[in-house]
């Protein structure tokens, strides 16, 4: 027998080897899941129907390499910078980003939809005349996708070719007059602009929505409720990522996050927002303190629902609430049960282009105050 097929040999017979112990010992990196066919109740026909299914659980979940090799997997595409689920990028020092909704596109400057951008415009517009005919006031700021801001790690071929729909939006919102935060200008210059955004998530840090909630505090003229990260934030803790889960290495990989410290007392639970959560999944919410005084709203999404609901209760409003924008198909008639004195318009860069056909429920339509 020539040497090669004597290694070849001993790979089959190793191999082979491998897949008997599998199926005999547990999954080296698995949970073990006990036996769950559940034996009270059921006659013994039904017992013994259900048994096949019931073994075939067992076996599953706990042998024949079931958690390993996916994990094995996603390792190795991870080695080699290739992740199997599209919505993933890897970029240096062991940085994941997200690519859903766009995010590759929109950021480079390689997707551009001038029409969306500007219906999001448009929207915007008409939310602001239709508060402005009970006193109040709008404020828009988009927190930026990742490699808008957290540039260091992104991979060599990443290159930005313009125009962006970012820019495009701050522009015609202020050329309508409508008050903006440029989040993008504001995060980038900062020293930390790397250090605001999570490497195995989607989203930003604790420390990066803290930035944006106090700029808008400042921006509707309360300075004073700003939050000192030194003293509100805690210190940072190992956290996983939902894009580590993506590529099944939520137990391989892992980055640091801060969280807020405590919430102040005196709030009571309002249902005054009485509107059905965004896709089943955004619950709005809404909490009350005294019967007048600034009506803060939110109009945001994962960026803002999450890392805000402890923040606003920090201010001296009178109350204070969150929605999901809904990509401009959120209930107006809910903003106005609400009566908010300021409402911040806040979706993330990827999810501002609106649809031609999205528009919120109730919301008139009016004229746009700007020329095209």
């Amino acid at each position: 027998m020539r040497p090669y097929r004597r290694r070849l040999g001993v790979i089959a017979a190793a191999i082979l080897v491998l897949v008997m112990i599998g199926a005999l010992l547990p999954d080296p990196v698995g949970t073990w899941r006990p036996f769950d066919l559940p034996r009270d109740r059921l006659r013994t026909t039904a017992w013994l129907a259900a048994l096949p299914a019931a073994v075939s659980r067992y076996v599953a979940s706990n042998f024949g390499y079931g958690r390993s090799m996916p994990l094995l997997r996603g390792i190795t595409e991870y080695a080699f910078s290739n992740p199997s689920d599209p919505r993933v990028f890897i970029g240096r020092n062991a940085h994941l980003y997200y690519n859903g909704e766009n995010v590759v596109g929109q950021s480079t400057g390689s997707i551009y939809r001038p029409a969306e951008v500007r219906h999001f415009v448009d929207m915007a517009d008409a939310l602001r005349r239709a508060l402005a005919t009970t006193g109040g006031k709008l404020l828009v700021m988009l927190p930026p996708n990742a490699p808008s801001v957290a540039t260091r790690d992104l991979p060599s071929w990443w290159h930005v070719s313009g125009p962006l729909e970012y820019d495009l939006a701050m522009t015609e919102l202020r050329q309508r007059g409508i008050a903006t935060i440029d989040l993008k200008a504001a995060l980038t210059a900062r020293r930390d602009a790397d250090e605001l955004y999570r490497t195995t998530d989607g989203h930003w840090r604790w420390s990066g929505a803290l930035v944006a909630f106090n700029l808008a505090m400042n921006a509707i003229g309360h300075g004073e409720w700003s939050l000192d990260p030194a003293t509100s934030l805690s210190p940072v803790t190992v956290r996983g990522g939902d894009l580590a889960r993506l590529i099944g290495l939520q137990d391989y990989l892992s980055d640091q996050d801060y969280v807020v410290r405590g919430v102040p007392g005196g709030w009571t639970a309002t249902d005054v927002i009485q509107t059905a959560p965004f896709m089943g999944v955004f619950i709005p919410f809404a909490y009350e303190r005294t019967p007048s005084g600034v009506r803060i709203l939110v109009l945001g999404d994962s960026f803002t629902q999450g890392y805000w609901d402890p923040m606003l209760q920090f201010t001296g409003a009178a109350r204070v609430g969150w929605m999901h924008h809904g990509f401009c198909t959120f209930d107006f008639n809910a903003v106005e049960r609400f009566e908010p004195t300021i409402v911040i318009l806040a979706p993330t860069e990827r999810s501002m282009p609106c649809p031609a056909d999205n528009w919120p429920r109730g919301l008139p339509h009016g004229e746009a105050t700007a020329s095209r």
